[in-house]
């Protein structure tokens, strides 16, 4: 573990399986024994590819968008899960999101899922949303 990440574990969300928990990490206030954000990105990054087994990305896709409901027309909405499952898995990707299973990030779940698309989907959410929960 770098020295500047504060915590990590995993987790096992209800419905999954006990044999693929979720990983995690708190950076808040982790920057601060580093110098440089060039330092705290790459022990960030550090743990996520050596620690965690995740093989490097050669596309960085980030989703974002409001978390209040929406609808899509249903050939939009299959045409946007169809083409971000297959454009993350066909380039290595790793997908970015908002964390939060609601709006355009619970689009993105969805898209993953229906279409089993075998790509890494990491979620940025503030801790003050995931505290006690």
């Amino acid at each position: 573990m770098p020295a500047g990440l504060a915590e990590y574990g995993q987790l096992v969300f209800s419905g999954a399986s006990q044999n693929s928990p979720a990983h995690f990490m708190h950076l808040a206030d982790a920057r601060a024994p580093y110098k440089t954000t060039k330092r705290f990105a790459s022990d960030t990054l550090d743990m996520m590819e050596k620690h965690w087994g995740m093989s490097p990305a050669s596309v960085l896709i980030s989703i974002t968008g409001g978390a209040q409901d929406f609808v899509l027309p249903p050939r939009l909405n299959k045409a946007f899960k169809h083409g971000l499952a297959k454009a993350a898995q066909a380039t290595n990707a790793w997908v970015f999101t908002g964390g939060t299973d609601s709006g355009v990030m619970q689009l993105v779940g969805q898209a993953l899922a229906e279409y089993s698309a075998s790509v890494q989907c990491i979620g940025i959410v503030t801790h003050g949303v995931v505290l006690g929960r």
